[in-house]
Formats: C-alpha cells, sequence, structure tokens
C-alpha cells in the first residue's frame, strides 16, 4: 500500500515530510503512513490475543493407545486399540534468578476440543498469515516513516514507544466501555440508542461518526472517561461573598479522551450551538476546560455544530490527520482562527463570546510551535536507528 500510494503520487520516500503544508492538506503521505502504523498495531496486538487463545493444530498430536479388558463370558483378554490426540506446547517460567526456562509440557485433547480445533484450524491458519503480512507491513512502514527523517526537521519518533503505547490505549479503551457500561449506560439506557455495527451505544449521531473516524485514523478513543476539574469561577463568587470556601471538584464527562505521541487530548462534539441554554452550558465547559489547562488546539478539541443533523466530516478528518502526524494544530497564523474551535457546518446563527474568544486566544498563543531548528547529527541518528532495526 505504501509503495502504491508513492508510485501514484511519484514522491521521494526521504523528503515526503518536507512538502509544504498547503500540499499536505491534499495529500499527506505522512500522515497516511503514521495512520497505517497505528492501525496495523491494533491489528497486530488483536489478532495476537485471538491466537493466544486458540489451539495451534500444528502442535496437536496424537498416539495409539492399547486397552486390555476382558468381556463377560470371555476367559482370554482382549486389546482395544484407538488414537489419543494431545497436545505438545511451549511454557516459558522464571526462575528464583529472573531467568527465563522454557518447559516442554504435553495434555490431553478431549474429543470436543479436538473436534473444535479442526474446524478452527482454517481460521488458525488465516490469521496467522495475516499476523505475518502485518509484521511485514509495520516493519516496512517504520522504515519508511524513519527514512523521512534523514532531511526532516523535527524529533524523531519513538515507533516502538509508540506501538506499545497503542496497545495500551486500546487495553484503557476496553477498560472505560466496561466501566460506562456498568456506571453510565446501565442507569440511562434510553440516551445511548445510537448504535454502531458492534452494538456499543453512543448518546448521538455525531458522537458515532466521531468514533469512526477515530478508528479509521488510526486513534483509540475513550468514551466518556471521568474528569474531576476545579471550577474556578463558582469559587471566587462564594469567596467573595462568604469568605474562603473549598468547593469538591466538579465530574465532567468529556465525549472523547485519546492519546497520540505521549500526548493527551480530549474531545467534545457540541451538536446545538443555535439552542440558547445549551449554547450557554457549552461555553461554560469551555471556560472550565480552559482554566484547568485543557487548551483548545492545545490538547482540546471541540466539534461543534448549529443543527446536529448538519454535519460535515471533512473538518474533522483533516485535524485528526494533523494529531496523527504529530503536527502542532496552532500557528502563529490560525491563531486567530482559533483552530480548537471547529464548525462542522454553514450554520452562522451563533458565535462564542469575546470574552471566551479573547481567552482562547491567549492562553493557545502560548502553545505555538516553534520554527524548526534543523541539526546535523540527525541523519546519522536516522542511519542508527535503520540500522538497530534490520538487524
Amino acid at each position: 500500500m505504501v509503495i502504491q500510494l508513492c508510485l501514484m503520487y511519484n514522491i521521494d520516500m526521504a523528503i515526503f515530510c518536507d512538502l509544504p503544508i498547503m500540499d499536505n492538506e491534499k495529500i499527506d503521505v505522512y500522515a497516511i503512513l503514521r495512520t497505517q502504523y497505528l492501525s496495523a498495531c491494533k491489528k497486530k496486538h488483536q489478532i495476537q490475543q485471538r491466537l493466544a487463545n486458540m489451539i495451534d493444530p500444528g502442535q496437536i498430536r496424537f498416539y495409539k493407545k492399547r486397552v486390555k479388558y476382558t468381556p463377560k463370558g470371555c476367559d482370554e483378554p482382549r486389546i482395544y486399540e484407538y488414537n489419543q490426540h494431545y497436545l505438545r506446547f511451549d511454557k516459558v517460567i522464571k526462575d528464583e534468578n529472573g531467568h527465563n526456562k522454557t518447559h516442554h509440557i504435553t495434555r490431553f485433547l478431549t474429543n470436543k476440543e479436538y473436534e473444535d480445533t479442526k474446524r478452527e484450524s482454517v481460521l488458525y491458519r488465516y490469521l496467522s498469515e495475516s499476523l505475518k503480512y502485518i509484521i511485514d507491513l509495520i516493519d516496512s512502514t517504520r522504515k519508511f516513516i524513519l527514512s523521512s527523517f534523514y532531511y526532516h526537521p523535527d524529533n524523531i519518533p519513538d515507533l516502538f514507544e509508540e506501538e506499545l503505547n497503542t496497545v495500551q490505549e486500546l487495553e484503557r479503551a476496553t477498560e472505560c466501555r466496561q466501566w460506562h457500561a456498568t456506571q453510565r449506560a446501565s442507569y440511562s439506557q434510553e440516551k445511548y440508542k445510537c448504535m454502531d455495527s458492534f452494538d456499543t451505544g453512543f448518546m448521538s449521531r455525531g458522537e458515532l461518526l466521531l468514533h469512526d473516524a477515530f478508528i479509521q485514523c488510526g486513534l483509540t478513543p475513550q468514551y466518556e472517561t471521568k474528569l474531576e476539574l476545579d471550577d474556578i469561577t463558582a469559587s471566587d463568587d462564594l469567596e467573595y461573598e462568604f469568605g474562603s470556601v473549598k468547593l469538591p471538584s466538579k465530574v465532567y464527562y468529556p465525549d472523547f479522551k485519546c492519546s497520540c505521541g505521549g500526548k493527551t487530548y480530549y474531545f467534545e462534539y457540541f451538536g446545538m450551538m443555535n439552542d440558547p441554554v445549551y449554547f450557554k452550558d457549552a461555553c461554560k465547559k469551555i471556560e472550565v476546560y480552559l482554566r484547568n489547562g485543557i487548551v483548545p488546539g492545545h490538547n482540546f478539541i471541540a466539534f461543534c455544530s448549529g443543527d446536529y443533523s448538519a454535519i460535515r466530516m471533512k473538518p474533522v478528518f483533516r485535524t485528526l490527520k494533523h494529531i496523527v502526524s504529530g503536527r502542532n494544530l496552532l500557528q502563529k497564523n490560525n491563531i486567530s482562527k482559533m483552530p480548537g474551535i471547529i464548525k462542522l457546518d454553514n450554520i452562522n446563527n451563533w458565535k462564542l463570546p469575546l470574552e471566551l474568544t479573547k481567552a482562547i486566544k491567549y492562553e493557545s498563543s502560548k502553545y505555538i510551535s516553534q520554527k524548526h531548528k534543523f541539526k546535523s547529527s540527525i541523519k546519522a541518528f536516522a542511519n542508527n536507528i535503520l540500522k538497530k532495526d534490520s538487524i
């Protein structure tokens, strides 16, 4: 897939990261590679888990078992012979000194296990071949990404660490879903009526579409995680009227939370900004996030729509593509456009308050990415990584 993309667009893999941002808006090969890499890492982990719970048909052996018995009415014993199936596998155990020792273990299989294994042998071989293909895809994609940093001024990513983080995010998302099903959805099942292909419930159609966009971009979002924040405005008001009062933290449930490149992002979908009450609550939530260091464009993205039935997904994919590729959304020339507040429709009957807009621009300006500094040693460093990767 990577080679086909490069041939299709006639792009030199060694310098594609130096393409101007305007060109990358249309053909962002680097973002495609990172998306492919993260998605393949998740798929590799899922297949490995599936194969770990299946019996390898190639490890099944059988021997002829002989049973000696004497039927009733007969003086001479008879010998009954049949095939007994057993499984041979290796188990790695650490000894007292912390060294790994491999033990060869054999256990008998019941007739049901053997019959199930025969039926699943085709699936096992298919998953095994798929796993080999995905591992090769991960290795080739990793080498292409690292080779692009020959002339790229950014810091070289640790892709092995990103693979581990991707697996951890997958496990966190699974735990979050289990928690959500027992703590949130169980008390208000009628609110989560929008179901995806895996019968996972979401509160709105927009959240369902956003979740699918995360998955397509190689990200693993956690849905409605618990987030405790201090509402400083309420505390200041009470302190002005009644003296020093310490309020307990307020619990919020951001729509999505995910990590990429060692950075945690929060996402909210505000789908009814034309409703005055809903709009006021959304602005208050953005203010609380802002005062707690969750800044739009830096580690917080708000997808907004005036009408919940009008959603354009192109801005969503463009934003997620920038996050996956490791780019900073905040640049000197786009602070005025507030890249962390993204409209998903053409309805312009709402606008953020002027004070909130100024606060967002001020806080966002603190996280503008600095100009790249070329390092003479970066090519040698990339070469060392590629040599280690090829060993």
